[in-house]
């Protein structure tokens, strides 16, 4: 009978002299020199892939001069080796890059009625490992190694199709962070999906002190963005992560951008008579209007220039910091819009 649990050891990378009676263990102490070399180079010290070298020569197998894909071209013929329903089940682990629960992994695979000892033949082949029990298990790829090849080999189209799937297990589980969801829409293709996840895990990122990753996953966002709403959400978020690490001049240039890009121009610096122009727009809309009629103006229409209205305002703080008359003239064009088309929540 299969374990139900298996001891995970880690034992890091193996020196070159542990890595070499490891390798001649396993070859049974009769390999040729020119293989030895050949698997140690390809294996880098690690015990998994000595092992994997090592079975795969004393099945006959032979190793080319020192190609980094020989050792991910064996990997790859063991899963297309496999029944189609734990490759399936493979597959969805290897997409997913991180430990999902078994019984996602056999939702978004398809495979609800795997049995048992299909799990266990992949344990033993080294293919994937497990951890806890019953409806907590949880599974993922047995080294980096076989996760690489297989996402590598795996044709586009169903990396794409697995992708989406669990994604969607995840969500109807609330089982996803928001950074793995996103990296699984976008794999997908689901880009604006992919955007908006992104986007939610900038705070996260902040929150957790991952200041460097926070900044990647805003940029990945607004990259992604397909939709107007989905890029002033993103550009949004960089805004404020800029503001809160004291990074202004970012900030004020991230406001710039996002508000060019939904067609309305700030000058990267205070501009006088650009200044002078809202100014004297915003007085002319003012005469003969009383203070309580400017909260009786109807609300801007939803749209690309209520979305610019809004980073703008998100990035005055910025605009202060940076220059305070850059703030005064930041705030003249707001009102100049909100004065013309509306006021903006």
């Amino acid at each position: 009978c299969a374990p139900d649990r298996e001891l995970r050891l880690d034992i890091g990378s193996l020196d070159a002299g542990d890595a070499h009676d490891l390798a001649l263990e396993l070859l049974d102490q009769h390999a040729a020199k020119h293989t030895l070399e050949r698997m140690l180079q390809q294996a880098a010290g690690s015990a998994f892939l000595i092992h994997e070298l090592a079975q795969h020569v004393r099945a006959g197998g032979a190793l080319h001069d020192a190609e980094q894909l020989e050792l991910d071209d064996i990997l790859w013929q063991r899963v297309l080796a496999l029944a189609p329903v734990p490759r399936a089940l493979l597959t969805v682990v290897a997409v997913a890059g991180r430990p999902i629960k078994l019984q996602h992994a056999q939702q978004a695979a398809g495979t609800a009625t795997l049995a048992p000892r299909a799990l266990w033949a992949l344990r033993a082949e080294r293919l994937v490992r497990t951890d806890g029990l019953g409806a907590a298990m949880e599974v993922e790829t047995f080294h980096d190694r076989v996760r690489e090849s297989i996402v590598a080999r795996t044709p586009a189209a169903d990396a794409a199709r697995y992708a989406a799937e669990l994604a969607r297990v995840l969500q109807a589980a609330n089982a996803g962070d928001d950074e793995s969801l996103a990296a699984l829409f976008e794999r997908a293709g689901e880009l604006g999906r992919a955007s908006q996840y992104y986007t939610k895990a900038v705070p996260q990122a902040v929150a957790a002190l991952a200041f460097e990753r926070a900044e990647v996953l805003a940029r990945k966002a607004i990259a992604l963005a397909r939709s107007d709403a989905e890029l002033a959400a993103a550009y949004e978020a960089a805004i404020h992560y800029y503001t809160d690490m004291a990074r202004f001049a970012d900030a004020y240039e991230a406001t710039r951008q996002g508000v060019g890009a939904l067609g309305i121009a700030i000058p990267a610096k205070f501009v006088p008579p650009l200044f002078v122009r809202d100014f004297a727009a915003a007085q002319l809309r003012l005469i003969g209007r009383k203070p309580a009629d400017l909260l009786a103006l109807p609300a801007m229409p939803e749209g690309r220039l209520r979305l610019a209205v809004r980073l703008a305002n998100a990035g005055a703080k910025a605009a202060y910091q940076v220059k305070p008359v850059l703030c005064v003239a930041l705030c003249t064009k707001i009102v100049r819009l909100c004065l013309t088309h509306g006021n903006s929540p």
